[in-house]
């Protein structure tokens, strides 16, 4: 990239930086970085409206108002800087984290079970009958989701290639099918568990009342997404992706191959 470009645009994927010598670059669609930034900030309205759901009901829409600007400037930018930013602590220890498992989904389960807490339950009665209030709009919301993640996850490589291709088809672009399988088993089945099971047994989670219960939903599967990325990350599919070969190894491919085993690289 030439060193004329402004910083600004220094943590851009490649495909996205400007290029002084192609001053059309701005009328190309894969190279508009204003989608980027529209994009990020809708990762950041999401982590937002998801802390909204743990404490549906009984917050005052004032002081959620306050919060929205405090919690996107001291919190989310933050973590999203250190994992998405090639300078970030956390993104240059190896960090994977393709669309938002820990800097969306783990802080806003974190952060919403936290304000539950610390806002209170709702009326009793409310929490004893709290039904959905139209099926036909709860289905339709649901389809319009699937059916947009596959834009959502696919359009995350800001560009049509294999790895946008790989997220379409297994919402992840660093493992291999079967990984992506027992990924989303062990991420819809643990969640279950501590919700259902394991809530209904803890003393503190039962005292925090967390209305659409983000923590598990999201928290708990957030976090199995990214340690379970970090097991079964392909070498030569994070190579697609982040361009070093050997940068990126899930756990168990690093003990089959001496040379990630020693720390080198291929």
């Amino acid at each position: 990239m030439s060193a004329a470009l402004p910083p600004l645009y220094f943590w851009l994927p490649k495909n996205l930086r400007p290029d002084p010598a192609d001053p059309g670059w701005m009328n190309k669609g894969d190279n508009a970085w204003q989608l980027t930034a529209a994009t990020l900030f809708v990762f950041a309205a999401i982590t937002l409206i998801l802390i909204a759901g743990a404490v549906l009901g009984r917050m005052n829409f004032y002081a959620w108002m306050l919060f929205v600007p405090l919690g996107l400037t001291f919190s989310y930018t933050f973590g999203a800087y250190a994992i998405w930013s090639l300078n970030g602590w956390l993104s240059t220890a190896g960090i994977i984290d393709y669309s938002g498992g820990y800097v969306i989904h783990l802080s806003s389960g974190v952060a919403g079970f936290t304000a539950a807490y610390w806002v209170g339950p709702r009326l009793t009665k409310d929490r004893q009958n709290f039904p959905p209030n139209n099926i036909l709009l709860v289905l339709g919301g649901a389809g319009l989701l699937w059916m947009g993640w596959t834009g959502f996850n696919g359009g995350d490589p800001y560009a049509a290639s294999i790895d946008a291709s790989l997220a379409v088809l297994n919402t992840q672009r660093v493992v291999q099918g079967w990984a992506a399988i027992i990924m989303g088993l062990y991420s819809s089945a643990i969640p279950w568990f501590t919700m259902m099971v394991l809530h209904k047994k803890s003393e503190l989670l039962q005292k925090v009342d967390d209305t659409m219960a983000v923590f598990h939903t999201h928290a708990i599967a957030g976090s199995l997404g990214g340690v379970l990325t970090g097991l079964f990350a392909e070498p030569n599919l994070c190579n697609l992706f982040y361009g070093k070969y050997g940068q990126y190894v899930g756990l168990f491919y690093g003990f089959h191959n001496k040379d990630f085993h020693n720390g080198s690289d291929k």
